[in-house]
Order: structure tokens, then sequence, then C-alpha cells
């Protein structure tokens, strides 16, 4: 039986294989255009990460620099409370202030751990 004549709108079937030549090593072909893409896809990535890299450089050192100052202020609380501490334990100021406050060296210290013990 013979096949009947479609007609001049059908065409015949078209070679759809890629020749050898035009193939990378995936087996797809890649054009020059495909290729420029691909390039121009690597450096606009590239480029993106370096944007991001400066940026967060960037807040990373004003970050640094917040820290820096803040170190700096507490080291500068620490030395003033330390030298008030000092002055607050000072011999003669702990004597002038029992003064004020009517306490004398005079007055009789008893030892209860000896009294105790006898």
């Amino acid at each position: 039986m013979a096949r009947p004549d479609p007609g001049p709108l059908v065409h015949s079937a078209v070679d759809l294989r890629i020749p050898a030549d035009r193939r990378d090593l995936a087996g797809l072909e890649l054009s020059h255009l495909g290729r420029y893409v691909l390039i121009g896809a690597v450096l606009a990535g590239c480029l993106m990460v370096s944007a991001w890299s400066r940026i967060d450089l960037r807040s990373t050192a004003v970050a640094l620099d917040e820290t820096e100052r803040a170190l700096a202020a507490a080291e500068a609380e620490e030395a003033r409370l330390s030298l008030e501490l000092a002055t607050l334990r000072e011999p003669s100021r702990l004597r002038s202030q029992a003064t004020e406050l009517g306490l004398t060296e005079s007055a009789t210290v008893v030892d209860l751990s000896q009294d105790a013990s006898n």
C-alpha cells in the first residue's frame, strides 16, 4: 500500500543533529553568542561578589571602630572607678570619715574568740 502524497504543506523531516565540530564536552552546542553570554554572566557574578565583599568590609570596619570607641570608654571608666576605689579605701580618708561620724580611736575593742577559750 502506497502512502498518499501529503501535498505541499508538509515538509520532510529536518536533521536536528548537531555536527561533531559544534559540540562542547557535554555534547551541547554553544554558539558564539552563548559563549559571550556565559562569559558575561561569570563576569557579572564576579563583580557582584566583589561589590558585596567591599560593602561587607566597610560595614565590618564601622563596627570595629564603634567597638574600639566603646572599649576606650570602658577602659577610661575602669581607671576612674579604680582611682575612686583607692581614694575610698585610703586610711587617712577612713580616719577622717570616722571622726566626722563621732567614732573615736579610744573605743575598747573586745576579741570574743579569746574570751571563749578562757
